[in-house]
């Protein structure tokens, strides 16, 4: 007899599950189950959580999850009629973590590091590309506390092959950046962003950045899986050195400059929707500024009917590295070099809607997907 069975829609069912996930300290997520009781459970929620890590695989944490929906499952089948044929078992000295894990001592004191290197090769009898990039970063995340330092470069070359001769084009950028925080709280937090970079597309030989921040989430922090108010406000010292005069006849110079960006995200049954507004502006140039507004959301209108929405954009005002001799065709074509702008934007919307039987219980994987 099958006890749980799943609908097309959160408007037919008795029970209406939402997963979201965040990342978590070790590299991996943290899954939140909130589990909303409708109909004949209207009144019973529950919220069970757990943490995956980097080494599981795909397989492991799916079976995590699945004994996790179990567990939240449990309270809602006691009330009903099939819950007389229910059993629980435990399996004394079974690790979640997996066979022979230990996760009472931790001897690398919360930090966790990532590598990774990546070579790619496309081509044609005209046409060749060739890009590598690579990046190391090591972060340590606690209640209270978070540390993330990354270093990552990449190189990109386009060679096209043309009646008259060959076009070429290359990109480069190589940086460091690191970011301490320290929590005040359920809602206050206190930091530092430091950065050194170096980007082609950027008209940037050097790139140094540090700004001291501050955070006030209206919400608590532990509610950050369902909703979350963030206003975040930083100010901070920029050295930059250019490749080339910029437009403002400046190959090097020194600028302060500050930032408030507000953000917003909330998950509930009728869908999840996001969206945030930022500033910046130059101290010294106070007509160098940008502003960018950004959303999205997946919205349930009624039974079947979804309603998918994300929009960007900028009003630019602060191109300062802008080379003064522009850029070439090529670099223009390829995008290779930052233009000169005054706004960007980007949108997009559509609509899905199903229709017909409520179950969606059946699996067949005849003839592939």
């Amino acid at each position: 007899m099958q006890i749980v069975n799943f609908v097309r829609d959160r408007k037919l069912a008795n029970l209406h599950l939402l997963i979201t996930t965040e990342p978590a300290g070790s590299g991996g997520n943290e899954y939140t189950l909130r589990f909303v009781g409708r109909e004949r459970f209207s009144g019973i929620s529950d919220t069970l959580r757990f943490v995956t890590i980097p080494s599981e695989t795909d397989d492991f944490i799916r079976r995590r999850l699945l004994n996790t929906l179990k567990l939240g499952l449990a309270r809602y089948i006691a009330r009903t009629p099939p819950a007389s044929q229910a059993d629980v078992s435990y399996q004394p000295g079974r690790s979640s973590r997996g066979p022979g894990a230990d996760r009472t001592a931790d001897p690398w004191n919360n930090w966790a590091f990532n590598t990774d290197f990546t070579v790619e090769l496309s081509g044609e009898r005209s046409k060749r590309f060739v890009r590598w990039s690579g990046a190391f970063s090591a972060n340590r995340i606690t209640e209270t506390v978070k540390m993330r330092f990354g270093l990552e470069g990449s190189y990109s070359e386009s060679n096209f092959i043309i009646d008259d001769g060959t076009v070429f084009s290359l990109t480069r950028s190589y940086g460091l950046s690191g970011l301490v925080v320290d929590g005040q709280g359920e809602h206050w937090s206190a930091g530092t962003y430091a950065s050194v970079s170096s980007s082609t597309y950027d008209n940037t030989r050097l790139l140094l950045s540090v700004a001291p921040a501050v955070e006030y989430d209206i919400f608590p922090y532990s509610e950050s899986t369902r909703r979350q108010l963030r206003f975040l406000y930083r100010i901070g010292f920029n050295r930059l050195q250019y490749l080339t005069e910029t437009i403002y006849g400046k190959d090097s110079e020194s600028l302060f400059a500050h930032n408030l960006s507000v953000s917003a995200d909330i998950v509930e049954e009728w869908g999840r929707a996001s969206g945030s507004i930022e500033a910046s502006q130059y101290l010294q140039e106070l007509e160098q500024n940008r502003l960018v507004f950004y959303g999205e959301g997946s919205f349930r209108l009624f039974e079947g009917l979804s309603l998918n929405l994300s929009g960007l954009l900028s009003l630019i005002h602060d191109q300062r590295s802008l080379p003064k001799l522009g850029a070439s065709p090529e670099e223009i074509l390829l995008q290779r070099r930052e233009l000169a702008t005054s706004y960007s934007y980007y949108t997009s919307i559509g609509f899905s809607f199903t229709f017909g039987s409520i179950y969606s219980t059946a699996v067949n994987p005849r003839f592939g997907k």
